[in-house]
C-alpha cells in the first residue's frame, strides 16, 4: 500500500481487515487505533513512519499487506518493501489527486515493473472528483490507465462499486499489449527492527523453499550462518508464533543476530547516518528531512528519556581533487614505527571513491596495508573544507615496516596513515561539488511564467517544457542549496495546483566563491604537531 502522506493509506487498510473479518472494529489514524501505526510517535503523530506487514485471508487466499509511510522523508521504508512485492496498491485522494510524492511513487513502481492498481479514495468528502482525479492521472503519469470499478455518485451519496464492461477492459488492453490481452483471457528483509525481547527481528520474504524455526540459513557476505529462533506472523493487531513459512510468505524471523543494512535484510532506516564530533561532544545526523528529524526527536524522548535539540539543516557538499598528489609521512616515537606514502588524482565523475594498492608485503605486512587502507578512507571522509571526498583514485604507493626489530604495530599505521592521505589531498586540491536533484515539475499553464522564472533564478537546468491538457510538464536539473524550499512555495505561485517531485541527481562542481565549510571531526591531520599530541592523548 503507497500512496501520498494523507491520501487514506493505513485507513484503507484499516478496511481491508475489518472486511476480511480479521479484526472487529476497523481503527482510525486520527484516534492512534489503527494496528498497522504501532509505534508510539506514529500514533502521536498522526502519520506512519514504519512499513509494518500484516495478513488478511481473501476468498480462500492469503494476502501479505505491507503499509509503507507516505512522507518522503521515510523514503528508505518504500524503497525496502518494493524489493519484496508482488503487486501495488496506490492510494489517491478524490479530493487532493495526484500530489508530489504520488509521482514519485508511481515513477519507482515502473522503475521495478511492479503491476500496480491505482485506488481513488475519499469519495465521500466535500469537493471529491474522481473524473477530474482520472484526467490528472492520464496526464501526469501514464495515459495507459483502464477503470476496473466506479460509483454512481459522489461525496456523501456513495451507494455501491459497480464493475465495467469487461468488453471494454479487453478492447483497451488489446491495443496496448496483445500479450496482456492473452494473459487476462487465460487467467494466467524488507527491514530489521529490535524487540525488546527478541533483540533483532528481521522482516523478510522467502522467494523459494521453506523455512521453519531451529533452521540455520547463511546471509550473503556473511561467513557464519545465524539461527532462526522464533517466526512471527502478524494479523491485524495480533502476532502469531508458527513454525514455518512457505514460498511467497512474508514474516518476522527472531534470531538475527549481527544481520545489517545490505545483508538481503535491510537494516533500520540507512538514510539516518550518525557522525559523533567528540571534540565539541555533537552529533551530526544525516536524514531526508524535517519530519525525519522530529521523528527522531520524539524516538529519543519515548524510548530513551533524552531531549534532543537540533540546529538547522545544512546541505550535504562533496570535494574533488583538481590534480594530483603525492605525500609519505613517518611515525617513530619510541618502538614505534611506520612509513606509508599515498598518492591523490581526479576520478571519472560520479566514480565515487576508488582504492589502489601498491606495496610489496615484504615491505608492509598485509594487516598494516588493510588498516592505512581503513584509516586513510575513514580520514578523506572531511576533505580540504571538511567534505567527503569523491571522484578520486587513492593509491597507496608505498609503506614500510621495521623487518629487523619487529616492533611496528596496527596502531602505528592508524596514526600514520591520516598525515599521510590529508598531506597528499593538499597537494592535490580540491574543489567543491553541489548535489543536485532531478525535478519534475506540473503546473496550470497561467502560473508558467512565474514558475520559470523560480527556477532560472534557482539555476535550473530545463528541458523543453511542454503542455498538455492545460497544464505545463517541465523536467531537469536543479541544485539542492537553491530549491530545497521550493517545494513550499509552489502552492503561492501555482494556486495550490503544483505538483513538484524531486529525486537525487548526483553533484556538480559548485559556482566560484561558494562558501561551505564542515567542522571536522577531531584534529586535522595537517596539523601534524596538534594531531600527535591529540593521539596521543596528551592534549585536551
Amino acid at each position: 500500500m503507497l500512496a501520498h502522506v494523507d491520501a487514506g493509506k493505513t485507513t484503507t487498510t484499516e478496511q481491508m481487515l475489518f472486511h476480511a473479518g480479521q479484526i472487529r472494529r476497523a481503527g482510525r489514524v486520527d484516534d492512534g487505533t489503527a494496528r498497522t501505526d504501532y509505534l508510539d510517535v506514529e500514533r502521536t503523530r498522526g502519520i506512519s513512519v514504519r512499513a509494518a506487514t500484516t495478513a488478511l485471508p481473501w476468498k480462500e487466499h492469503l494476502i501479505n499487506l505491507v503499509d509503507t509511510p507516505g512522507h518522503t522523508d521515510f523514503a528508505a521504508e518504500v524503497e525496502r518493501a518494493l524489493r519484496v512485492i508482488d503487486g501495488a496498491v496506490l492510494i489517491l485522494s478524490a479530493v487532493e489527486g495526484v500530489q508530489a510524492h504520488t509521482e514519485t511513487l508511481w515513477h519507482a513502481l515502473r522503475a521495478r515493473g511492479i503491476p500496480t492498481l491505482l485506488f481513488i479514495n475519499k469519495l465521500d468528502r466535500n469537493g471529491a472528483d474522481p473524473h477530474k482525479v482520472l484526467e490528472q492521472v492520464r496526464t501526469v503519469l501514464t495515459n495507459r490507465c483502464v477503470v476496473v470499478q466506479t460509483v454512481p455518485a459522489t461525496e456523501h451519496e456513495l451507494h455501491e462499486v459497480l464493475p465495467i464492461d469487461s468488453a471494454d477492459l479487453l478492447e483497451q488492453l488489446a491495443e496496448w499489449d496483445e500479450e496482456s490481452l492473452v494473459r487476462w483471457v487465460a487467467g494466467d528483509s524488507q527491514a530489521v527492527e529490535r524487540d525488546p525481547v527478541m533483540g533483532r527481528v528481521g522482516y523478510v520474504r522467502l522467494y523459494s523453499g521453506e523455512l521453519s524455526v531451529r533452521d540455520t540459513v547463511r546471509v550473503a557476505g556473511r561467513p557464519e550462518p545465524v539461527r532462526i529462533v522464533q517466526i512471527r506472523k502478524h494479523l491485524a493487531d495480533r502476532t502469531l508464533d508458527i513454525s514455518r513459512i512457505g514460498t511467497g510468505d512474508l514474516a518476522a524471523l527472531c534470531g538475527l543476530t549481527g544481520v545489517r543494512a545490505g545483508d538481503v535484510l535491510a537494516d533500520e532506516d540507512p538514510h539516518l547516518g550518525v557522525d559523533y564530533l567528540a571534540d565539541v561532544r555533537e552529533l551530526n545526523l544525516t536524514v531526508m528531512g524535517t519530519v525525519q528529524v522530529e521523528v527522531t526527536q520524539a524516538v529519543l524522548q519515548s524510548r530513551f528519556g533524552l531531549t534532543a535539540h537540533f540546529d538547522p539543516p545544512t546541505v550535504m557538499y562533496r570535494e574533488a581533487p583538481v590534480g594530483v598528489g603525492e605525500w609519505e609521512s613517518s611515525y617513530f616515537l619510541g618502538n614505534s614505527y611506520a612509513i606509508l606514502r599515498f598518492r591523490i588524482e581526479p576520478g571519472p565523475p560520479g566514480s565515487g571513491l576508488t582504492y589502489v594498492n601498491e606495496t610489496r608485503h615484504d615491505k608492509l605486512r598485509p594487516q598494516f596495508e588493510a588498516e592505512a587502507a581503513r584509516v586513510g578512507l575513514e580520514t578523506i571522509q572531511h576533505g580540504m573544507s571538511g567534505w567527503p571526498v569523491t571522484d578520486a583514485v587513492v593509491t597507496l604507493v608505498y609503506g614500510e615496516h621495521d623487518e629487523h626489530l619487529l616492533v611496528s604495530t596496527v596502531g602505528d599505521y592508524t596514526i600514520c596513515a591520516p598525515m599521510a592521505i590529508m598531506g597528499a589531498l593538499a597537494q592535490a586540491g580540491t574543489r567543491l561539488l553541489e548535489p543536485l536533484y532531478a525535478f519534475r515539475l506540473s503546473v496550470p499553464e497561467e502560473a508558467a511564467g512565474r514558475v520559470l522564472g523560480e527556477l532560472a533564478a534557482m539555476r535550473a537546468t530545463m528541458e523543453m517544457p511542454s503542455s498538455a491538457r492545460g497544464r505545463l510538464l517541465v523536467a531537469g536539473i536543479v541544485p539542492v542549496a537553491t530549491s530545497v524550499a521550493f517545494g513550499a512555495r509552489l502552492g503561492g505561485l501555482a494556486g495550490g495546483r503544483g505538483i513538484w517531485t524531486t529525486d537525487p541527481a548526483g553533484y556538480q562542481p559548485a559556482p566560484p566563491g561558494t562558501a561551505a565549510i564542515r567542522q571536522r571531526n577531531g584534529v586535522n591531520p595537517l596539523d601534524t604537531q596538534r594531531y600527535l599530541l591529540h593521539v596521543r592523548k596528551a592534549m585536551r
